[in-house]
């Protein structure tokens, strides 16, 4: 009896509370709905926000692969891209792999144009330098990237100005390297102490001292005609040709000889100064007697 009591007990106990669950459900169903409604919009809000993180996170990594650093026309356009990417996002992995990225290809293909170091990618790699020292000072990569990396930018502006100042500076950005206790056992540490004890070859002022004057160009010679002997077994309509070619050519010989003359001694005047000129083997001087002769061979 006492175990069915019991059990009817129950069962009331039961019934009431669906009785009292079903009562406050019907007086505040409004409410109740309302919050689950919030409930299910947070949730979709929060999965659609984590979704288009990732996405474009992915969208900036999948940009920042597909650009072109192989050709120097490209390249430009390729660094302004990286800086702008680099500036949009907060993903710190992406931003210190673009910045790192930017200044290594700006440094390269500054020392590859026609006349090196070339000016604004050497300004587009400080600038990427700039940025990793800015954003992220307890980094060890980025730090000893950006410090060997702006020490070479101070070399490569040497070359423009000539100012001693690029070296001092360049100085510093390798010792910021050795000192900091954070790079211990990186390679960036002994780069940097090797860059240093090199630093005066570095930064040397090299001159071209001119050297000897080039020698003057041979004498041109003279062609070869066929001699007299030659000219008589000729057809006489040729022997004319050959003879005014003869002329000409003895012509435009004297010319040349002339001409050479007159640059030797405008280039040595004191060598040509009261120095009689030698007529004899004028190729225009003809003997007395001799206006009938036949045609001298050179």
């Amino acid at each position: 009896m006492k175990a069915e009591r019991r059990h009817e007990l129950q069962e009331n106990d039961f019934v009431h509370l669906l009785q009292v669950g079903r009562t406050y459900l019907s007086d505040n169903a409004r409410s109740i709905g309302m919050g689950v409604a919030v409930v299910v919009g947070l949730f979709v809000v929060v999965s659609l926000a984590v979704r288009s993180h990732n996405s474009n996170k992915e969208d900036k990594w999948r940009r920042l692969s597909q650009l072109q650093f192989d050709k120097e026309d490209t390249l430009r356009a390729s660094l302004d891209a990286m800086a702008a990417l680099a500036k949009e996002s907060s993903d710190d992995a992406f931003v210190l792999t673009t910045l790192m990225d930017m200044g290594r290809h700006g440094l390269r293909w500054a020392s590859k144009v026609d006349n090196p170091p070339d000016r604004d990618l050497n300004e587009k790699a400080r600038w990427a330098f700039d940025e990793l020292l800015r954003r992220y000072p307890d980094n060890p990569m980025a730090l000893g990237v950006a410090h060997t990396g702006l020490a070479t930018v101070e070399e490569n502006h040497f070359f423009f100005s000539r100012d001693a100042g690029h070296k001092e500076r360049a100085k510093q950005h390798l010792k910021a390297v050795i000192d900091d206790a954070r790079l211990n056992g990186l390679p960036f540490q002994r780069i940097a102490i090797d860059r240093r004890d090199s630093l005066e070859s570095t930064f040397a002022l090299v001159r071209f001292v001119p050297g000897d004057a080039p020698e003057p160009p041979p004498a041109p010679e003279r062609p070869a005609l066929p001699d007299a002997e030659s000219m008589k077994r000729l057809p006489p309509d040729l022997q004319v040709k050959l003879e005014e070619m003869r002329l000409q050519m003895e012509k435009d010989l004297n010319a040349q000889i002339v001409e050479q003359a007159e640059e030797e001694n405008v280039d040595h005047p004191e060598e040509d100064e009261g120095e009689p000129v030698d007529r004899a083997d004028d190729p225009k001087r003809e003997e007395p007697g001799d206006s009938n002769a036949p045609p001298k061979t050179p």
